[in-house]
């Protein structure tokens, strides 16, 4: 009997480990995570598309809730005496959930600092500059921390650190039921080296964004410059009017991680919001600094309109039908859309596209080539799409006999027509995945708890019974064990309660 598996670590893509053939997978066929999740927040084992054993381990380093997820974190706005953190918290965390985080002072989190070192969540400049004295200030300070958390972005503020310093950090979410989210979840801690000390900025140069509609206030935008690996953020609202993001480009740190940035000459900035991980909706700005003494250059942009679309997720059995959502996450006034979707073809025995959008009127799909087919939508005379909606669905048929395991489907745009004749060109896109489900059972991990229970998902035909076996030594066939025995009545099954007794336990099912 042979198996394959993929690995994931903390920080790490999955990786293709070979089977006793010598094959390694073929591309295409995987979704390293579902979509626009962080990868380091799902360790784990997932199986081999071509595999005939479903294997996987579970880490007892996690803890982490199932339905909570911290992602795109990023450290910023690094001073000398100081910096940020910033991340996402998916869904937006409730009012009974609590963020937290803990700073230490070496990588394994041995020397807490608790105490030692200032504290303070959702920091602001200033606020609204419309507020005309100090009691609309605090009122328009609180209102932008409300709308940073009901959109799930969270930063918080690290002072009174050490110049030139490395500082390491771990962050959570916790609610009352004592259910935990962490990030990291396992491995080594991430750093942040404070700035050496403050410099003379000659040339003092500023930049005030225009988000709308593309960000509501409360969001947090991250300005990055190909010179500098240092990232600065700000919220929109606060410095400027609810449809402005304001930023100081002198608080970047230079490449050597020392002083502040002092560039001469052109520069290029890349603004983008926070959260958007398929690199899209976000803009480039050239700027051009000099030597000369300068206080306060504003210059203002604009971020410009996007469109954000998401595939959704499947489990279906080999040989029969199914259906993805086409999802519009945002945008508004677009006429007519184009966009193209990358899977493997093969794998399919019929495509077609189905309109759900009461907005629209008209559909085609075409094959362009293996592994890429083109999806256009178009509204009605006088119509126009408008809000977050289900576009369509990408209706299919697995073919007969086929492996178990993942396919992904990602949308790439290639078009967008406005109603005023305008297109629109800044895109986010988020991946589809269907799970094929074929003569091999398939295994999933679950986050453990903060009680420590660790759990799995078991995908495979109904009607069927399989044997699920542990071993904490994958290397001798003589260590599996049977734990379960499943007599499958759906297309999964949630086991829990598993083993908590090692650090780390290999699972496989038959």
């Amino acid at each position: 009997m042979r198996f394959s598996f993929f690995k994931l670590g903390v920080g790490a893509n999955y990786r293709a480990e070979s089977d006793s053939e010598g094959r390694t997978p073929s591309p295409g066929r995987f979704s390293s995570a579902l979509p626009l999740q962080d990868q380091a927040t799902r360790p784990g084992w997932a199986p081999f598309r071509s595999a005939s054993v479903g294997l996987l381990l579970l880490l007892g380093a996690a803890s982490a809730d199932a339905s909570t997820l911290i992602t795109n974190v990023a450290t910023v706005n690094v001073t000398p005496s100081g910096f940020s953190v910033v991340w996402v918290t998916s869904p937006a965390p409730s009012p009974s959930q609590t963020a937290t985080i803990s700073v230490y002072a070496d990588p394994f989190g041995a020397t807490d600092l608790a105490g030692q070192l200032g504290v303070e969540w959702y920091p602001l400049n200033s606020g609204s500059p419309a507020a005309t004295n100090a009691y609309q200030q605090r009122l328009s300070q609180a209102l932008l921390r409300q709308q940073s958390q009901n959109l799930g972005f969270t930063e918080v503020r690290i002072s009174g650190c050490a110049p030139r310093t490395t500082y390491y950090y771990r962050i959570g979410i916790s609610d009352t039921n004592g259910t935990v989210a962490t990030w990291p979840a396992a491995g080594p801690l991430p750093s942040v080296t404070t700035a050496q000390a403050n410099s003379f900025v000659a040339d003092s140069v500023q930049l005030l964004i225009n988000v709308s509609p593309i960000a509501p206030p409360g969001t947090i935008i991250l300005l990055s410059n190909t010179n500098t690996p240092s990232l600065l953020a700000a919220v929109v609202g606060d410095g400027g009017d609810t449809n402005q993001v304001y930023f100081s480009l002198s608080d970047l740190v230079s490449a050597g991680g020392t002083t502040n940035f002092t560039p001469v000459g052109p520069q290029e900035f890349t603004a983008a919001i926070l959260g958007n991980t398929s690199g899209s909706a976000s803009r480039t700005y050239d700027l051009s600094f000099t030597s000369s003494f300068n206080v306060g250059v504003e210059n203002q942009f604009t971020l410009g309109a996007y469109l954000s679309l998401a595939v959704g997720l499947a489990t279906v059995q080999a040989g029969h039908s199914g259906s993805l959502p086409i999802q519009l996450l945002y945008g508004s006034g677009i006429t007519n859309l184009t966009l193209y979707l990358q899977l493997p073809t093969g794998d399919f025995s019929s495509l077609s596209v189905q309109l759900v959008s009461s907005q629209l009127n008209s559909a085609s799909l075409h094959l362009v080539n293996s592994g890429l087919v083109a999806i256009n939508l178009g509204s009605g005379y006088g119509q126009a799409l408008q809000g977050a909606q289900e576009l369509a669905q990408l209706n299919f048929t697995i073919v007969t006999n086929q492996a178990s395991g993942y396919v992904s489907v990602t949308p790439l745009v290639q078009q967008a027509v406005n109603s005023d004749g305008t297109f629109t060109t800044n895109f986010v896109t988020q991946a589809g995945q269907v799970l094929i489900i074929g003569r091999q059972p398939v295994l999933q991990p679950l986050p453990t708890t903060s009680a420590g229970v660790r759990s799995l998902v078991l995908y495979g035909n109904p009607g069927s019974n399989y044997e699920l076996q542990a071993s904490t030594n994958v290397h001798s066939p003589a260590a599996w064990q049977n734990v379960l025995s499943v007599p499958m009545t759906n297309l999964s099954q949630v086991i829990t309660g598993l083993d908590t007794n090692h650090p780390a336990v290999f699972y496989r099912a038959y």
